[in-house]
C-alpha cells in the first residue's frame, strides 16, 4: 500500500515544476525502483496530461522515454522559454495593492522572480522592488531612512511597521468608539451644549496659509492626525535620543517653557501655518495656565432658554443630546441629516444626526 497520494495534474492551477517535485518525493517516500519512475509518472498525472504526453512523444509513446526526457517535453510545451527582459519588466511593474499584506506582496514578487534569472542578485532585486513598491508611503520612507538595509532587514522592518500600523488603527478606532458613547451622557449630565469639530472637506480646517490653534500631536506638534498615526512615531529625537517624537516637541528641548507653580495647570497648543511634512518648520508653544481643570462654560440664551455652552475654539458646530432636545426644544422641527463628525485627532465619531441648523 503506497504512502500518500498525488492528484492528477491540473492545467489550470498546477505549476509543472512543483508538480514534478511532488512526484519525486512520492517516489522517494515509497522507495519506487528507477525502472518504474516513468510508469509512476504517467499513472498519477491523469488522463488529460497523459494524452498530452502521447501527442508530444508521437510517433513513439511516453513509456519509451526516460523520466527526465518526459518531464522536459511537457515543460517545454507548458512553459516555453520567455524573454528575460519581458519577465523583469513584469517584475518591476509589480507593486503592493491596496489591502494586500506585505507577506502576500513578497510572495508574489518571489513567484515573478523565478523567471527573471537574477542569479546571485536575487535578494538584492527582491529588496529593491519590495521596498519601492510598498503601498504605504510612510512605511517606504521609514525604510529609506535606514542605512545598509539588506533583504532580510527590509522584510523585517516592513512587517513590523505593518503590525504597528494595524495596532495603532485598532487603538484609534477603540478610542473613537469610546468617545462617541460618552458624548451623549456627558451632555445630559452637564445639561449643556458641547462643541465638536465637523468632518469632511471644508469642515473645521482653515486655508493652508492661515494660522490655526488646535490640539497638536504629541509626537511632532502638527495637527490633523492622532498620535498613533504620526509618521514620526518611529523616529529618534535629535535632542534626547528617545524614540517616538522629534526635537520640536521634546520635553527636554522645551523645558524652559514650563509654567512654574504648585497649583498651576497647563494646556499646550501649537500654531502651525500648514500641515506639511517638513520636520524643520517653526512651531510656537503656547502655554495657558489655569487654576481649574476645565472645561470652560458660558450661559447663552437659545430660543429664550438659558443654555450652558462649553467653550471650544476648534470647532464650527454646536451639538446637543437627543434628551436635551426633547426636554427643551421639541417644538422646533427636526431637520434630519446624516453628517460625519471628527474629533480633534481626526477620529470619526459615528451615529450623530443634525437635529436643526442654528
Amino acid at each position: 500500500m503506497p504512502i500518500g497520494s498525488i492528484e492528477p495534474y491540473n492545467f489550470g492551477s498546477n505549476n509543472w515544476d512543483a508538480y514534478v517535485r511532488r512526484v519525486k518525493q512520492f517516489i522517494a517516500l515509497n522507495n519506487i525502483a528507477d525502472t518504474l519512475h516513468v510508469a509512476t509518472l504517467v499513472t498519477v498525472v491523469g488522463a488529460e496530461c497523459y494524452e498530452l504526453m502521447c501527442d508530444l512523444c508521437s510517433p513513439t509513446t511516453p513509456e519509451s522515454k526516460s523520466f527526465v526526457d518526459l518531464v522536459r517535453l511537457v515543460k517545454e510545451h507548458l512553459e516555453p522559454d520567455r524573454s528575460e527582459i519581458a519577465e523583469r519588466h513584469i517584475f518591476r511593474q509589480r507593486t503592493q495593492r491596496q489591502g494586500e499584506s506585505v507577506r502576500e506582496y513578497l510572495q508574489s514578487l518571489k513567484h515573478l522572480a523565478k523567471t527573471c534569472n537574477f542569479g546571485d542578485k536575487l535578494e538584492e532585486n527582491l529588496r529593491d522592488q519590495y521596498v519601492s513598491g510598498l503601498y504605504n508611503e510612510d512605511m517606504r520612507s521609514r525604510i529609506f531612512a535606514e542605512k545598509n538595509v539588506d533583504y532580510k532587514r527590509a522584510v523585517e522592518l516592513a512587517q513590523a511597521l505593518e503590525a504597528a500600523e494595524r495596532h495603532a488603527a485598532t487603538a484609534s478606532a477603540s478610542g473613537a468608539g469610546a468617545g462617541a458613547g460618552v458624548a451623549g451622557p456627558r451632555a445630559a449630565h452637564d445639561d449643556g451644549l458641547h462643541r465638536l469639530g465637523a468632518g469632511g472637506a471644508g469642515g473645521s480646517r482653515t486655508n493652508a496659509g492661515a494660522l490655526r490653534a488646535q490640539r497638536a500631536c504629541s509626537r511632532c506638534g502638527k495637527v490633523g492626525h492622532s498620535d498613533g498615526k504620526c509618521r514620526f512615531r518611529f523616529y529618534n529625537c535629535d535632542e534626547c535620543g528617545q524614540r517616538g517624537h522629534i526635537k520640536a516637541v521634546c520635553v527636554k528641548s522645551n523645558s524652559g517653557n514650563k509654567v512654574k507653580g504648585k497649583n498651576a495647570t497647563k494646556n499646550q497648543f501649537f500654531l502651525n501655518g500648514s500641515d506639511s511634512d517638513d520636520e524643520g518648520c517653526n512651531f510656537y508653544n503656547l502655554v495657558v495656565s489655569s487654576d481649574g481643570d476645565g472645561p470652560f462654560f458660558v450661559n447663552l440664551k437659545v430660543e429664550n432658554i438659558l443654555c450652558k455652552f462649553e467653550i471650544d475654539t476648534g470647532s464650527k458646530l454646536s451639538v446637543i443630546s437627543k434628551q436635551y432636545y426633547d426636554r427643551h426644544f421639541s417644538n422646533i422641527p427636526i431637520n434630519q441629516k446624516q453628517i460625519t463628525l471628527k474629533s480633534y485627532t481626526g477620529d470619526v465619531i459615528e451615529s450623530w444626526v443634525l437635529l436643526w441648523s442654528m
